[in-house]
């Protein structure tokens, strides 16, 4: 195999970012531009896309590699996007500024939400994007280009610019008939074509709207992007109420990681704006409303679970370090409150979490190595817990991501969260929530739950089903699942 230089390693994955911010702008003036008269589908509400890595073009080892979530106003105009990491982390975000219906500036904020970059845009007679201008959070240029578009607005040529003077166009955007992309060349300073990649639209909505595409470059499948649109009107998440109806997170707060006493008196929860640094929450029921405190045992932390009787919590935390070291503590209740974190040494760097305490003390979670998926560990009645044995292959399905699991007490029955390639593995049926049964001693999958993607599975003492979608804490009675439970 050949093998290719540091430097030259460093020049491609530079063109790679430089790639991805370009195709971000050019975007937002592809959407800038105005349409002609027809009568549209329903405007956005959010979108979410899914970004897979295909190393060496290989669909077997694609593994998620982006998360873009994109918010959308009444009118269907993009207020903001946000750029997630593999590990939930932001890695950029963007807020859009208008003028009428057109986008005047972008501002990039990073996962501090500090301003690090704006780009105006400026638009012709015809209304579409003429020129960008990039500055960095002092009012510096950066950078700028001119956009000259041909054939009815079909392919876009884009000419850095320099002491206010365009140059030689760099860059040539093709467009297929519903404004996506369809090809990018890129040329050198001597005008030569050295550089082409292509989308492939591969899935459409009921709309014709892509929900997956390929990304191809220089011949080669690099990514696969999966899209999920919700249009204004939708009454989808009406069908999820918030399971804190009155008590939603804040503006700004998402919250996950539901965990219940088996009394269903108490419950622990994490909100975070940051997905890796999330703030533990502890809740008590108080009629028909919920009374939420913070948790003081640990600053941030990634998930948590609270043990049936409620004496002990277990939560994994990030190091922040530049491997991503992770770590797993237990901290039980004292007559005052809660006591001092103690590290579960066997769990050290195995990216456990996703946790669920049984009555008898085991604990059961996600774990991305040695192999990603369910493990579970016995007390080793000092307080702390065993070696983690693998639950089942048949739980944790090969090539997936087979996390978050519900164990019924009795331990004859479970409910998983499975994400995975449909592509590869096109008889598993569609990702989501899965029911299995333990049927002489092997574990079944019997059927997906019906409800969208989600995670997080609960059940109250009340019967409602709690879980994870969209950044909020729902509920449904538990009938709605379909499944004795």
């Amino acid at each position: 195999m050949r093998s290719i230089s540091k430097a030259a390693g460093q020049r491609f994955a530079a063109h790679a970012l430089s790639i991805t911010l370009v195709l971000m702008v050019m975007l937002a003036c592809k959407e800038s531009e105005e349409k002609p008269e027809t009568m549209p589908p329903p405007p956005f509400q959010s979108v979410e896309i899914e970004r897979f890595s295909t190393p060496g073009g290989n669909v077997d080892s694609m593994r998620l590699s982006t998360r873009i979530v994109k918010t959308f106003d009444a009118e269907g105009k993009e207020e903001k996007s946000v750029y997630y990491a593999a590990n939930g982390s932001i890695m950029m975000q963007f807020f859009n500024d208008y003028k009428g219906e057109q986008k005047s500036r972008v501002n990039w904020r990073n996962r501090k939400d500090s301003l690090i970059r704006y780009v105006n845009y400026t638009y012709d007679t015809d209304g579409r994007v003429y020129q960008t201008e990039s500055f960095n959070a002092k009012n510096e240029f950066l950078e700028g280009y001119r956009h000259i578009w041909k054939e009815n607005g079909t392919i876009e040529e884009k000419a850095p610019i320099v002491d206010g003077q365009p140059q030689k166009r760099n860059a040539i955007y093709f467009y297929n008939d519903q404004d996506e992309f369809r090809k990018l060349h890129e040329f050198d300073e001597n005008d030569s074509l050295y550089y082409i990649a292509v989308w492939k639209y591969t899935k459409m909505d009921s709309l014709n709207n892509w929900i997956e595409r390929e990304f191809i470059a220089r011949d080669t499948l690099r990514r696969i992007e999966r899209r999920t649109i919700k249009y204004q009107g939708e009454d989808t998440e009406a069908s999820y109420p918030l399971f804190f109806k009155d008590q939603p997170a804040p503006p700004g707060f998402e919250e996950t990681s539901p965990s219940f006493t088996s009394d269903g008196e108490t419950m622990v929860f994490a909100r975070y704006e940051d997905w890796v640094k999330k703030v533990p929450y502890i809740a008590t029921r108080s009629g028909n409303s919920w009374v939420k405190e913070r948790l003081t045992f640990a600053d941030t932390l990634y998930n948590l679970a609270i043990a049936p009787r409620g004496n002990r919590i277990v939560y994994k935390t990030f190091e922040g370090d530049e491997n991503e070291t992770t770590r797993t503590f237990y901290v039980d209740r004292t007559e005052s409150g809660w006591g001092t974190p103690v590290e579960i040494e066997s769990l050290y760097n195995t990216n456990a979490g996703y946790f669920q305490i049984m009555e008898d003390g085991a604990l059961y979670f996600f774990a991305r190595s040695p192999e990603r998926g369910i493990y579970y560990v016995e007390p080793d009645g000092n307080g702390s817990y065993i070696e983690a044995v693998w639950l089942s292959d048949n739980v944790s399905l090969e090539g997936s991501d087979s996390f978050d699991i519900l164990m019924h007490p009795e331990e004859n029955k479970l409910i998983i969260t499975q994400a995975y390639s449909t592509e590869k593995y096109p008889d598993r049926g569609e990702m989501g929530m899965y029911y299995y049964e333990k049927v002489n001693d092997e574990w079944q999958r019997i059927k997906r739950l019906p409800i969208e993607y989600a995670w997080g599975a609960s059940i109250t003492t009340d019967k409602e089903f709690v879980f994870v979608r969209n950044g909020n804490l729902r509920s449904i009675p538990l009938n709605k699942i379909e499944v004795e439970w």
